[in-house]
């Protein structure tokens, strides 16, 4: 909980242009307002509701202004966080990470019967081979099958996946991918530049290959780029979609959970490869 930061929890965007809000904006002549909107940006930190507070200040230097009272608002980002990633399915049960409150990970039976399989985290998660669960969750935690956690690696947050190798693969959050080896070596696989900022969905073909969903969260679009065995990366696909979740069929056709299509649309489907 507490004050919500400025490009850490929020971005503040005047109008429609979709550029960030400076430290001023300007009231065009003939008008007498300006829209300020407040955008929540989505992590995979539970939190606590956070406040932003908008204060008008006068124009010191000219002294054009007038500032009446009050001279600020207060809006509040409320502690509503959908699940925050991919669920999974193991042995027939499946795990759901819920981002609210302090997290949690529930477990769901072939009958529908849930409980509570771990407390107090959240985040991405997937099992390898030996039938080990790995959770990101600001640093990744490893559940073995007898339910014994302990900590895998430090970093990583959001959506992860694991190759047939038991390589696990997650991002930051920041424009970083990383790759750790079953020994909890990181490596960084990319770092990408300014524009797409955070890569919120993973998953890994049969022929080995990673698929990364990216989204711009300005203009809630984005892209799925796909990384070849050797490190080589390539724009898989790119148009009007925000691919916050990926998953590929045993045909090998990828299939995409886009928030943006309507309710009462299908999820997209995009043509893969095995």
């Amino acid at each position: 909980g507490g004050t919500a930061l400025n490009g850490t929890d929020y971005q503040t965007v005047p109008r429609t242009d979709g550029q960030p809000l400076p430290y001023s904006t300007i009231i065009p002549a003939a008008e007498t307002s300006v829209a300020v909107t407040v955008i929540p940006i989505d992590d995979s930190e539970p939190e606590q509701a956070e406040t932003v507070v908008l204060t008008l200040y006068p124009d010191y230097a000219r002294e054009a202004y007038s500032i009446g009272t009050p001279n600020n608002a207060t809006v509040t980002i409320a502690d509503n966080d959908p699940v925050t990633t991919d669920p999974t399915i193991h042995a027939g049960n499946l795990f759901v990470s819920d981002g609210s409150g302090s997290g949690a990970i529930y477990q769901f039976a072939p009958d529908g019967t849930r409980s509570t399989f771990a407390a107090g985290l959240s985040g991405g998660l997937a099992f390898d081979q030996a039938g080990n669960l790995f959770v990101a969750a600001g640093d990744i935690y490893k559940f073995a099958p007898d339910g014994t956690r302990s900590t895998f690696a430090s970093g990583g947050s959001g959506a992860l996946a694991i190759d047939s190798a038991g390589d696990l693969f997650t991002g930051d959050g920041n424009a970083h991918i990383y790759k750790f080896t079953p020994d909890g070596t990181r490596s960084t696989l990319a770092t990408w530049t300014i524009g797409y900022d955070d890569p919120v969905s993973f998953d890994v073909n049969g022929a080995g290959h990673l698929f990364v969903g990216d989204v711009y969260y300005y203009t809630h679009s984005g892209r799925i780029v796909e990384f070849t065995p050797d490190g080589t990366q390539s724009v898989f696909y790119q148009e009007q979609i925000a691919p916050f979740g990926l998953a590929f069929d045993s045909a090998g056709n990828l299939l995409v959970a886009d928030p943006a299509i309507p309710t009462n649309s299908p999820s997209r489907y995009v043509a893969g490869i095995d």
